[in-house]
């Protein structure tokens, strides 16, 4: 998304990438499927029905996010590029 880094390190760069989401996008719907195990990380699919502020039109991405956690909390974030119909 134009604005943001597509890799988010530390857990307070975790926090203000969600932030910065949620305060320039209209969800209309989200799904997510249950987290996939991979080694000492994991990944999250998700889905959205929303408008971005930046273009004011509907669509619908599908997203995938790698989250290794640390001491069991999130300190990183790598988004795939969303595909967007």
């Amino acid at each position: 998304m134009p604005g943001m880094d597509r890799i988010h390190n530390g857990l307070q760069a975790v926090k203000v990438q969600n932030e910065w989401w949620l305060g320039n996008h209209e969800i209309h719907r989200c799904t997510v499927e249950e987290p996939y195990p991979h080694g000492d990380q994991f990944i999250g699919y998700f889905t959205y029905a929303m408008i971005p502020e930046y273009t004011g039109q509907r669509i619908r991405i599908k997203e995938s996010g790698l989250y290794p956690p640390q001491d069991g909390q999130i300190v990183k974030g790598e988004f795939s590029t969303p595909c967007s119909d």
